[in-house]
């Protein structure tokens, strides 16, 4: 999936309408296309779009819990104050397992080897989401239609001159046509 959207991210920005192009992004589309298919019906979602859109697996929140704060009085000495209420700040980790997993990757955009050593090791729909520009979501219900979708721009975008472009965007549409007539492919 990674090298999959690095290729979409390649071509959309340093195409040369090379020999390798349409086929390239062909396999590729064809890749995220099953990927997405067979994984967004084998596992359910259970996380809220809300957790994505703030990029954790699960909400935190600061504890409601009131402490005294301290001040410097108006002498310049250190004073406390219980009726001045402020949010306890949230435990800091200890340890780098300890730290909070991103909920989401970008995965035609460039990634730092870290979070690309993690969506390998944990990139299932429950943990990460995957997205792609102009898709969204890989797994989400209309991600494997999206999918082929932007593979089709994207092959509509390079040149027709090698023959075999205007058949794989033939190809997508008929996997696309089959999708909306059928609902999701059996």
């Amino acid at each position: 999936m990674l090298h999959c959207g690095c290729l979409f991210w390649h071509i959309r920005r340093y195409r040369r309408n090379a020999f390798y192009e349409p086929l390239s992004v062909f396999m590729a589309t064809l890749t995220l296309w099953a990927y997405s298919s067979y994984t967004a019906r084998a596992l359910p979602r259970s996380r809220s779009p809300q957790d994505a859109e703030y990029g954790r697996g699960r909400s935190e929140s600061l504890s409601a819990e009131h402490s005294p704060s301290i001040f410097l009085d108006s002498q310049g000495g250190v004073g406390s104050s219980t009726t001045m209420s402020h949010p306890e700040p949230p435990d800091l980790p200890t340890s780098p397992d300890d730290l909070p997993n991103p909920a989401f990757i970008r995965l035609d955009r460039p990634n730092d080897d870290e979070m690309v050593q993690l969506f390998v090791r944990s990139g299932r729909p429950a943990v990460m989401r995957a997205y792609i520009s102009g898709v969204g979501d890989i797994c989400g219900p209309k991600g494997p239609q999206k999918i082929l979708r932007e593979g089709r721009r994207i092959l509509t975008g390079l040149s027709l001159c090698w023959g075999r472009t205007r058949e794989y965007i033939d190809l997508l549409c008929g996997i696309e046509n089959v999708f909306d007539t059928r609902g999701e492919m059996e």
